[in-house]
């Protein structure tokens, strides 16, 4: 008798269940009979594995009462997300009442909850099965580097020399004519400059970023397999890794972002190494050089670089006290070689700083907002936010996703006025943003939708890639197609999987869900120091997040690479984190 009603207990939730979520996202009389079933069983038996399992009740894990609390609020917050970032324009809700609407997204989530635990209680059911670590010679490093060099090489070719846009091209010319600014990177154009002394071609650039990934994916995947990793478990990960467009595309495209997010990759996998052998991996001088190496890309090829270094590094400190012999010098030597760079060096080249308007994105978007919106504000303040841009253009050139109309429009935009008395912008730009709360949180939450926003805007846009240099450039630089049929083979790749799946490809935020799951397995099962793998790219993505000036893929690179890591990384059970991992 009992179980008769838990099935109809069951039966009556997977239908309220099923009804609220699919008219969370379509009409409810316009969904067809068919998938409206179909989402029934799907629904029907998540809800019964979810009472079946009870997740976080039953776990495999041995702190099961202690993790169970944590595990569910975990849940409740990862599903809250979800609601939100999936969550599109739902025009169709807009005629009904709060009631209704208020039932459709509190049965949505809890259905959402129910994916959640049982996707989390599944993966903390599985883990590797681990043995002593073991030394791997350089035969195993290109098993795995040369089949990820010869498929990025594929896409070399189809695209020779390189994709470039108009900021590619002005690196290139800074390294050519030496009028160097920071507005990129300078370490970045001076390996630029350095390459094409030697072959003055972008195909030099593409073809150094193409080795500098296939080396570092490739040195992740035998990190994992000294500590005991199934091979084959690896090598389908590496698959997993070169069909997904983004990681043969983007190596070959001139971009800052490429290189900075092969080496946040590379700090992230070191991270790992330090966590997993509670800091013993520092004791060998390869690896002391290594985490240089990785700090130094970190730091200087990206300006947020920087800020995501020091604060992941004040945690190693105060954790790894016993490696502060290690860690503070090095430490202290990257930041030191920063401001040497950004002060004597820069001076002594005369390199023109970075525009520090560029850092300005969130408070432009949400003061044009409050203009558009005729929002509070002193007559004062009207006339100060004129004088930068008159008011009638805040509202003209206003793109709810991208500031460049406005910061860009040279000719009106005023912004020596802003770094002539910046606390006054600052003073300006707070008190809009307080008597004007609701219109400052819609502007931010616009501008910032590539990092959060799984369901793209129905007005808005991701810029992905590029295939081509830029046509007309005053360098000459043009596309040459070497074999046609590589070309054609691997641009009608891109074009199809960008139309079957770009929603899911060239979503950010995608990952950023992924990045946040496999985290969260993590910790359950090893403890909160794992979460310090995770902080560098949560504290890059937080970095972009402050400052994003457009929805452009490419800032958010770095996702695509590091969840790599992480998802292996879920299943590594700390029995196994004794030791020093070996090296050649």
């Amino acid at each position: 008798m009992n179980n008769v009603l838990k099935l109809m207990a069951v039966f009556v939730l997977s239908s309220m269940l099923t009804v609220c979520t699919t008219f969370f996202f379509y009409p409810i009389r316009n969904i067809s009979l068919l998938v409206f079933i179909t989402a029934f069983i799907v629904i029907s038996f998540i809800t019964y594995l979810f009472f079946k399992w009870k997740p976080f009740l039953t776990t495999p894990l041995e702190e099961k009462n202690k993790k169970g609390f944590w595990l569910s609020l975990t849940s409740v917050l990862l599903s809250s997300y979800f609601l939100v970032s999936i969550k599109g324009e739902q025009i169709h809700l807009e005629d009904n009442s709060v009631f209704v609407n208020g039932l459709t997204h509190i049965f949505t989530l809890l259905f959402i909850y129910f994916t959640i635990s049982i996707t989390l209680s599944l993966l903390l059911r599985f883990e590797f099965s681990t043995r002593e670590q073991k030394k791997t010679s350089m035969g195993r490093f290109m098993v795995y580097f040369i089949p990820i060099l010869l498929v990025l090489l594929t896409y070399w070719v189809a695209f020779f020399p390189a994709g470039m846009t108009p900021d590619s091209l002005a690196q290139w010319d800074q390294a050519h004519t030496k009028d160097f600014n920071d507005w990129h990177p300078i370490i970045f154009t001076w390996i630029i400059m350095l390459l094409t002394g030697i072959w003055d071609s972008p195909a030099i650039i593409s073809l150094l970023q193409i080795i500098v990934i296939s080396s570092i994916v490739s040195y992740c995947m035998l990190q994992f397999e000294r500590i005991g990793v199934s091979k084959k478990f690896l090598y389908t990960v590496t698959a997993g890794f070169l069909i997904l467009p983004v990681s043969g595309i983007f190596p070959i495209i001139i971009w800052k972002d490429v290189l900075y997010s092969a080496f946040l990759l590379l700090f992230s996998i070191h991270v790992f190494n330090i966590v997993y052998t509670r800091g013993h991996w520092l004791n060998n001088t390869s690896s002391i050089i290594g985490m240089l190496s990785s700090s130094f890309g970190l730091v200087f090829f990206r300006h947020n670089g920087l800020p995501v270094f020091i604060v992941v590094m004040l945690f190693l400190l105060v954790i790894y006290r016993k490696k502060l012999k290690v860690l503070a010098p090095l430490f202290i030597a990257i930041v030191g070689a920063y401001f040497i760079l950004t002060g004597p060096i820069f001076k002594a080249l005369d390199v023109t700083p970075s525009d520090p308007n560029e850092a300005l994105s969130i408070p432009t978007q949400q003061i044009a907002l409050i203009v558009i919106n005729n929002g509070e504000m002193t007559l004062e303040e009207k006339e100060y936010i004129n004088d930068i841009f008159p008011l009638e253009l805040w509202k003209e050139r206003y793109n709810p996703y991208n500031t460049n109309p406005i910061k860009f429009s040279w000719e009106e935009y005023d912004r020596d006025i802003i770094f002539e008395d910046f606390g006054k912008y600052v003073k300006t730009w707070l008190s809009l943003w307080w008597k004007n709360p609701a219109i400052a949180f819609e502007a931010f939450f616009d501008q910032t939708s590539l990092v959060w926003q799984i369901n793209q805007p129905e007005d808005g846009y991701t810029d992905t890639y590029v295939t081509n240099i830029y046509y007309g450039n005053e360098f000459g630089l043009v596309d040459k197609v070497i074999i046609p049929s590589v070309t054609e083979q691997v641009a009608s790749y891109l074009e199809k999987t960008k139309e079957l799946l770009g929603f899911v490809i060239w979503r950010p935020a995608i990952y950023l869900s992924l990045i946040l799951l496999f985290s969260v397995v993590s910790i359950a099962r090893n403890g909160w120091k794992y979460g310090l793998v995770s902080m560098p790219i949560i504290l890059n993505i937080l970095s972009v997040m402050a400052a994003l000036p457009a929805q452009d893929f490419r800032y958010l690179y770095a996702n695509t690479l590091v969840v790599f890591l992480l998802f292996l990384m879920m299943f590594v059970s700390k029995k196994a984190d004794q030791g020093e991992l070996k090296h050649e």
